[in-house]
């Protein structure tokens, strides 16, 4: 999303300010949900996590930069309200990150005046609510599928192109642990998962993690042309 036009020092402090997180933290709760400012992911990666049906917390999507983080404050106060026992779920750092938190009215006001940038901005979050109802929608299917999901959003966010988009390479932080996490799944089970793809050729390399893009597609075409999201 462009906030070029946002983000400038002549709005800052009035209506914007940067926010630093380091690997690990936790950027942002629902439960200390915050209502007034829009919260976007200027550069680095995160993690959304959200709790089980045990009460333990357990990733479902991955963001990149540009993504908005806390998609229910859109709403307008009162739906907020009714929606908030609802909503339960937390954003965690990949690596160091930065946030834009801009004042929600300045961040709205600007849209409604630019067409193109109002339905840029609900594009981009139906995008995000379109990948996170996936994300559920397998989270019951076998290991072999949350994996080849995890591993394509998170070469999707984080990975580097190579031999003219053919293949991708992870970053040496997005290891065996943080894919199981993703997937939801077993860490030795995706490990053996890992191996079958690398068998196949879905994965090239394990160290760093190495993808064949075209075939990591197929697998996943070949599941979702026999469901119905």
């Amino acid at each position: 999303m462009e906030l070029d036009t946002l983000v400038t020092e002549k709005w800052r402090t009035l209506f914007w300010e940067l926010e630093e997180y380091r690997e690990h933290q936790i950027c942002y709760s629902s439960e200390l949900g915050n209502h007034y400012q829009i919260l976007i992911l200027k550069a680095g990666s995160l993690l959304i996590q959200m709790r089980n049906g045990k009460g333990a917390w357990t990733a479902c999507e991955v963001l990149k930069a540009g993504s908005i983080i806390n998609l229910e404050v859109v709403c307008d106060l009162c739906t907020l309200k009714e929606i908030a026992p609802f909503v339960n779920y937390r954003v965690k750092a990949i690596g160091n990150v930065e946030i834009y938190a801009i004042d929600k009215e300045f961040f709205l006001s600007h849209l409604y005046v630019d067409p193109q940038k109002y339905h840029k901005f609900i594009e981009n979050i139906i995008h995000q609510l379109i990948q996170i109802t996936v994300a559920q929608k397998i989270s019951n299917e076998k290991s072999n599928i949350k994996v080849a999901w995890s591993l394509f959003r998170f070469s999707s966010v984080m990975g580097k192109q190579i031999q003219h988009g053919k293949i991708t390479i992870l970053p040496q932080m997005i290891h065996q642990n943080m894919i199981a996490q993703l997937a939801q799944a077993g860490v030795s089970r995706t490990g053996e998962v890992l191996q079958e793809f690398h068998r196949c050729g879905i994965v090239e390399q394990i160290k760093p993690i190495t993808l064949h893009n075209g075939k990591l597609m197929s697998y996943l075409n070949r599941y979702f042309d026999d469901i119905s999201l």
